[in-house]
């Protein structure tokens, strides 16, 4: 019988460095931070990355989020976002949930609004698609999407006698 001996060592490669969008991170004492975020900043593939030090950031981009609570049936505000000065067009996929803790019942919407601006002044491109899921003592609930100026913002109106708690979070494209 035979049999073969080597006695071999590697040292694999490690990387010494990362090069990201916007800055090189290097590893301290093989300790390499990773963050998450997210950003309204437009960018063409909707991700982003940064580092220095030891850190890398990952951003997603092309995000906005909002939320309100109504008490009643009143309208409040829940996002905002201002169009910018380069005029150009936006697609914006929304996606709003309503909840109330009391009875309990929720809602939620995915809303498709799509705006064209100036850089001065924004238009809404109608018609808004929308689809829509509520519980019954929701049903009353409302939403609008609007632009008032260079802006778009979305309202949402609650139910008499109730509180009803909002989140509004959306995606955009932009081209200009």
């Amino acid at each position: 019988m035979s049999q073969i001996s080597t006695n071999v060592t590697s040292t694999p490669a490690v990387a010494t460095s990362y090069v990201t969008d916007s800055g090189t991170a290097v590893p301290i004492a093989n300790v390499l931070n990773i963050a998450t975020t997210s950003s309204s900043v437009a960018a063409t593939n909707g991700i982003t990355s940064s580092g220095v030090a030891n850190n890398v950031t990952i951003t997603l981009t092309n995000r906005i989020a909002g939320n309100a609570t109504t008490v009643g049936a009143v309208t409040a505000n829940c996002m905002t976002f201002g169009l910018g000065a380069v005029p150009g067009t936006y697609t914006v996929e929304l996606f709003l949930s309503s909840f109330n803790p009391s009875t309990p019942a929720g809602s939620t919407y995915r809303i498709q609004a799509d705006v064209r601006t100036t850089g001065i002044a924004g238009t809404l491109i109608a018609p808004i698609d929308w689809d829509e899921n509520e519980e019954a003592v929701l049903v009353p609930c409302d939403w609008d999407v609007v632009v008032v100026g260079n802006a778009l913002t979305v309202t949402v109106t609650g139910v008499a006698g109730l509180t009803v708690r909002w989140l509004a979070q959306a995606i955009f494209t932009f081209v200009s």
